[in-house]
């Protein structure tokens, strides 16, 4: 590193043409000139700590005073020493350039999320959360003043910063993940077993200590379920609804187990590959005012009873659900309107609910076809 800062300080100095005279105390030096000298920082700029801190004010000088694409090497570039001076200077010290730095990052045994809106600031950091509404004086500011003001050291965009542009909207409910009730949840788990691994979850709302999470989660065991193979896996799943197509192609090309909550909504495009994949009667979820929640019940879903919400035992493995096919008895057509209801769960806290006898004979010709 010596010799890169005894180079260093020659070409700010006296050699290969650049003058400190021309830097420090010249009125113009050649675009080539300059341009010889933001090379040579460029190169040192990944070592040296805060080094493109003080490259940048440099570029952006050369540029608005000279314009590369007329290749006009001799081009006079003035110099203006308040401007330049402060930059300069910092790269001729010592102290500065020869600190060193580490050639790896450290990797981070915390990760702070942060975010701000109009409305508030919020926080989330190994499974604690916080939130406050903004001061009117700071309602004027710019939103990146804003995001500052909640400390954002590095920026992540929205839409994998979950966790704290929800807390920072406090004053509305967002369309993140839902939740479902810790007692449903129970039920459902007593008629098929206990998943081992939740799909789509946060550190905010995960109901199996092992999960998958859609945003950078310091708890999760990974990021983004739709890349991890799901062979042999037994999981639960409640994504957004919008991802239900892709959700089900997975499951049909992997030899997995899932328990997947989703609506009853027979005119989707996706439904038939619903219930080709089913390897069980589906429960219907009971229609509670806190069905649905958000932050541990702080924001309830307005309207669950318009979801029809059901849980699905789905699985990519043909022989599971041949066998539960087959355990179907005989249809005939004029049946068909008939549904078919088993008696409550042990606990009372949710109905099991077959499939009607028209999405039984359904299933059947999507899986013989």
């Amino acid at each position: 590193m010596d010799k890169y800062y005894l180079r260093l300080l020659s070409s700010i100095s006296n050699s290969r043409g650049i003058d400190s005279s021309m830097f420090l105390s010249q009125k113009t030096v050649t675009a080539r000139q300059f341009s010889q000298l933001l090379g040579l920082l460029n190169s040192l700029a990944d070592v040296v700590p805060l080094g493109r801190l003080h490259i940048r004010p440099l570029q952006f000088y050369l540029q608005q005073h000279w314009l590369p694409a007329s290749q006009n090497w001799e081009f006079p570039v003035p110099i203006i020493h308040q401007e330049l001076f402060p930059h300069l200077v910092w790269w001729t010290s010592q102290a500065n350039v020869l600190r060193g730095q580490l050639l790896s990052s450290p990797v981070p045994n915390q990760t702070l999320f942060t975010d701000a809106s109009n409305l508030g600031w919020g926080a989330y950091l190994e499974g604690l959360s916080v939130s406050g509404v903004k001061t009117p004086d700071l309602l004027k500011e710019h939103i990146n003043i804003l995001e500052m003001k909640a400390i954002v050291v590095r920026h992540v965009p929205g839409k994998l910063n979950v966790l704290a542009d929800a807390l920072s909207r406090t004053l509305t409910p967002v369309n993140t993940k839902w939740e479902l009730l810790q007692s449903v949840f129970q039920a459902i788990t007593l008629q098929w077993g206990s998943p081992h691994v939740d799909l789509f979850a946060t550190s905010l709302n995960y109901k199996v200590q092992v999960f998958m999470s859609p945003v950078p989660d310091p708890k999760a065991y990974a990021v983004d379920c739709m890349s991890v193979p799901w062979d042999g896996m037994f999981a639960y799943a409640f994504p957004p609804f919008r991802f239900l197509s892709q959700v089900l192609r997975k499951i049909s090309a992997e030899q997995g187990l899932i328990i997947l909550i989703a609506p009853a909504w027979p005119k989707q495009a996706w439904f038939p590959d619903l219930l080709h994949l089913s390897c069980a009667r589906p429960l219907v979820l009971p229609v509670r005012h806190n069905l649905l929640s958000q932050f541990k019940g702080k924001i309830l879903h307005p309207n669950p009873e318009k979801l029809h919400l059901f849980a699905w035992l789905l699985s990519g493995i043909a022989s599971r659900r041949e066998v539960f096919l087959n355990a179907q008895p005989d249809i005939s057509p004029e049946q068909s309107e008939i549904p078919l209801t088993s008696s409550m769960m042990p606990s009372g806290l949710s109905s099991v609910v077959g499939v009607v006898r028209r999405k039984l004979i359904l299933s059947k010709f999507l899986y013989n076809n």
